[in-house]
């Protein structure tokens, strides 16, 4: 008398391909990145709370929550295009091929472009910066130079009171104060993520330093 028994179930054949996505995504932040992409992301709210940045207390929050949002929706997104953007960042392997001026010219454009485009994120989140903070610095003062009236008398306001008690309403610039304020944090997050899935793409794509440095 013989006794069938079924075969257990190969679970390494019924693993779902997120499952195996999801931990790539955790070994680049493991392997590449560590926390700093996670700090970058998340640091406009302890920066707002602590007031390390003056800001309007009517938009704090606003943009603590927006910048943050925003930072980890670039990640990502960088993250969901890394196969176009390995295709994108060594174009020496899966570039255009061709041997006429314009292919080589094409590449090396390109390279460059790529290359340099963490260090122009760089410049736009620290132009970003004294951006923000000059909008600030003539907004406070069109507004303190403007006296308010109570009682029929003219009330001249400090910087600390107009930060604290005027609305968004009655604030000119509020939009492009918040808009600068985003594209600091933004910026930064995007050079960072970059930075890091290039050393991601390497890694996984198999190219060594030297095979890279000999390319270039």
């Amino acid at each position: 008398m013989t006794t069938s028994s079924t075969p257990e179930p190969d679970t390494n054949l019924r693993l779902p391909l997120e499952a195996k996505r999801v931990k790539a995504f955790a070994r680049f932040f493991k392997s590449h990145m560590s926390v700093w992409s996670l700090i970058v992301a998340a640091l406009p709210i302890p920066v707002t709370a602590l007031s390390l940045i003056p800001t309007f207390h009517c938009q704090t929050k606003l943009m603590s929550v927006y910048a943050s949002l925003f930072c980890f929706l670039i990640l990502g997104f960088i993250f969901y295009s890394r196969h176009a953007l390995a295709r994108l960042m060594f174009p020496e392997i899966y570039g255009p091929k061709g041997t006429t001026f314009f292919f080589k010219l094409l590449r090396i454009c390109w390279t460059t472009v790529v290359r340099f485009l963490p260090l122009l994120l760089i410049a736009a989140s620290v132009l970003s910066v004294f951006e923000y903070h000059s909008l600030l610095a003539r907004t406070l003062t069109g507004i303190a130079n403007s006296p308010t009236f109570s009682d029929g008398q003219k009330v001249w306001l400090g910087e600390a009171d107009i930060l604290a008690n005027f609305s968004e309403s009655q604030v000119p610039t509020a939009s492009l104060l918040m808009l600068y304020y985003l594209a600091i944090f933004a910026a930064a997050e995007a050079a960072f993520i970059l930075m890091a899935i290039k050393e991601y793409l390497q890694d996984l794509l198999g190219f060594e330093e030297r095979d890279y440095i000999r390319s270039s």
